[in-house]
């Protein structure tokens, strides 16, 4: 008697969720691949097996129909998931379009503290492990920004985005147009060392802690209300105004 072949799905990527499917076949383009299982798995197993994570996806239809994660496939099926960028906005959580904090990966820390430069809400911190960071993130409504994918296919993971860029200067401008981040810029307002919020100080309360240069040529000085850090309006604002212009104007 002949043995039944082994049964096959068929999975199409729309729009931005190709590119955990170029990711995980070395960068060769991909819409499409062929998904073949055994029994009768949860489509949210099979979809991860291919690079993937939940957290990417605002939609999924089986055959045309739209379905759940917990589906549990069949021989056949045709199954299309789609990005936040390809489904009507109108029902999600404001955290998946206009977050306004976050939870940076350790090994984004240049995106981290231009997050903060920028007036963002951006934990971090060298100790937490991945279920830190998921519970921290759950419980704060942070969205966590991590190039770790496994992480994002954590079953506990509500909230999270794959940052695709590994320069720094074009990983915030990712970020800037793939989230609605304009209307809560609020630079220099907290503390790059610990994400406290800052606050203006007269001089005479942190004299001990500017150089006399610096007392010569500034006025205005501001402290962090948690680590005590003490800044001051320096060379480096004006380039800071200029990112500024430049980030509003992607996401106008």
């Amino acid at each position: 008697m002949k043995k039944s072949k082994t049964p096959k799905a068929t999975l199409i990527a729309k729009g931005s969720l190709q590119n955990f499917l170029h990711r995980s076949r070395n960068n060769e383009e991909y819409t499409s691949v062929d998904l073949v299982f055994e029994l009768h798995p949860a489509v949210k197993d099979l979809i991860e097996s291919q690079g993937i994570p939940h957290t990417a996806i605002f939609k999924l239809t089986v055959n045309g129909q739209e379905n759940s994660l917990d589906y549990n496939v069949q021989k056949g099926d045709q199954i299309a998931v789609y990005p936040f960028e390809r489904v009507d906005k109108s029902n999600i959580d404001l955290i998946f379009s206009e977050p306004t904090s976050f939870i940076v990966d350790i090994h984004l820390g240049k995106l981290l503290k231009t997050l903060r430069l920028l007036g963002f809400d951006a934990a971090s911190n060298e100790s937490w492990d991945d279920m830190d960071i998921i519970r921290k993130s759950n419980e704060e409504h942070r969205m966590i920004l991590t190039r770790d994918v496994e992480l994002l296919k954590n079953g506990d993971t509500r909230f999270g985005y794959w940052v695709r860029a590994q320069d720094p200067d074009q990983q915030i401008q990712e970020l800037f147009h793939r989230f609605s981040l304009a209307n809560h810029l609020d630079p220099f307002s907290r503390c790059m060392k610990c994400n406290g919020l800052l606050e203006e100080v007269p001089l005479s309360k942190v004299n001990d802690q500017v150089p006399p240069k610096v007392k010569k040529w500034h006025s205005q000085f501001f402290q962090c209300q948690n680590c005590k850090q003490v800044y001051w309006k320096g060379s480096h604002y004006e380039k800071l105004q200029q990112k500024v212009d430049a980030l509003k104007k992607i996401s106008s």
